[in-house]
């Protein structure tokens, strides 16, 4: 336990510390969250490292440095109502938890998610709530959110979910075109124009710009050319 403990500090204090992130909570998001109790056991002593770490079906956690200069972009406020798209068993749905408000967090497998809510649980994100669904069709039922965090790269941006902002509301994720290895962290702001909340989910208007270059893996359903189930 010890050993996590310091090495979660030395992951704040040195890589993400040193990405330039400074917003105090989020640092102690990252230093308080046990990112090893989200892999496998066999993935926990190298959690920490710099980089990001894939696991086993397609899921990986996102670089930390990476991680935790998205959602700094985001902007994110107490009364924040944040929908989750990640492949790392809840880990981001923690990391958010004490940032906001409100957690949605969508996982493809119930086994996952069951997983996901045990370490919720024991670690008191009581905010987060988790339901069982495809990453690509995001959680309408319960939207429109404040914010969408999507951890981990899409073939281009997702119409769909800008539909599931609040007019006015951001999305983060990394647009990487097909055969590149860096991709783009690009930042999505969904039009104000009430127009925009009556209009088809491929018609809705929205601004982007992009951030930094990220080499993280396509999330499962958003790869170039033909999806396929996770």
């Amino acid at each position: 336990m010890q050993y996590y403990t310091k090495a979660r500090k030395n992951m704040v204090d040195c890589q993400i510390h040193t990405s330039g992130v400074a917003n105090g909570k989020i640092l102690e998001a990252f230093e308080t969250v046990p990112r090893e109790k989200f892999v496998p056991q066999s993935y926990q002593d190298v959690s920490y490292l710099g980089e990001d770490l894939i696991l086993n079906d397609g899921r990986f956690l996102l670089e930390p440095a990476t991680h935790a200069r998205m959602v700094e972009a985001l902007d994110l406020s107490p009364d924040s109502y944040v929908l989750d798209l990640s492949v790392a068993a809840g880990y981001s749905a923690a990391i958010l938890s004490p940032l906001v408000t409100t957690v949605v967090s969508i996982d493809p497998k119930k086994p996952s998610l069951d997983k996901a809510q045990e370490v919720w649980d024991a670690t008191g994100a009581s905010n987060v709530c988790g339901f069982k669904g495809k990453l690509c069709d995001g959680w309408a039922e319960d939207g429109p959110y404040s914010h969408i965090f999507v951890g981990g790269a899409v073939s281009e941006i997702p119409k769909n979910l800008v539909a599931q902002l609040q007019p006015g509301g951001k999305m983060i994720l990394v647009v990487k075109n097909k055969g590149q290895q860096f991709g783009q962290v690009t930042m999505v702001r969904r039009a104000i124009s009430q127009d925009n909340e009556t209009q088809p989910d491929n018609e809705v208007e929205y601004s982007y710009v992009s951030l930094f270059e990220s080499a993280c893996p396509y999330l499962p359903g958003f790869e170039p050319g033909d999806k396929f189930s996770f």
